[in-house]
């Protein structure tokens, strides 16, 4: 014991977060968020300019069923989910991928300000209980196709720019990748149509 009071301990290894090295990490990501963000705010914007009876009916447009609530919502997620993978496939895919956010923020954004504008206290409620949550996850499933596929983008540019002949694409794991996607997609939509049709009858917008 007496030993020990005269050894000197030390932290070694402390590194200070380097943002330059975090932003280069998760820079798809951050961008994503950004560019969702953007979106919100201009379909807020956008729905105050030019709200009126038509838009506020598109808005809430609503399924009378959770089969026609799934069919809809399959629809828009099966087709964003193979827009990703397709723009994985393309040599400006990487470039262009940050649209789906801006546009989902949009959409979003758009209902948002519908909803809290003609209901008030339970167009809040709802935002809260049904809109907020299957956004976040969305954009959270868009981030997470986004960051795969533009680095498949990214890879099929490179080795046509630097002429690599002995390229080659690990097709399984690819196929794995896009199976999880899709898996992912399709548990997705089922959740936002359920939690839509249980939140659309308990505070009976």
């Amino acid at each position: 014991m007496d030993e020990l009071k005269n050894v000197n301990f030390q932290i070694v290894n402390k590194k200070k977060l380097d943002f330059n090295d975090f932003f280069e990490c998760f820079r798809e990501n951050i961008y994503s968020i950004l560019f969702y963000v953007f979106g919100l705010a201009l379909g807020a914007y956008l729905y105050k300019a030019v709200q009126n009876d038509s838009i506020n009916q598109l808005l809430m447009l609503n399924a009378k069923s959770l089969f026609e609530e799934l069919i809809a919502n399959l629809i828009v997620y099966l087709s964003i989910w193979l827009l990703l993978v397709l723009m994985g496939f393309s040599l400006i895919g990487f470039s262009v991928m940050n649209a789906i956010p801006i546009f989902v923020g949009l959409y979003y954004g758009l209902k948002s300000a519908c909803y809290f504008t003609i209901h008030g206290g339970k167009g809040i409620g709802y935002i809260t209980l049904a809109i907020a949550p299957v956004s976040a996850l969305f954009l959270a499933l868009i981030i997470y196709s986004i960051s795969y596929n533009s680095k498949l983008s990214k890879s099929i540019l490179t080795t046509i720019k630097d002429r690599q002949k002995d390229f080659t694409i690990a097709v399984k794991p690819l196929l794995l990748q896009i199976i999880i996607q899709l898996v992912l997609f399709l548990l997705l939509s089922l959740i936002n149509s359920a939690l839509s049709i249980g939140i659309r009858n308990i505070i009976a917008i």
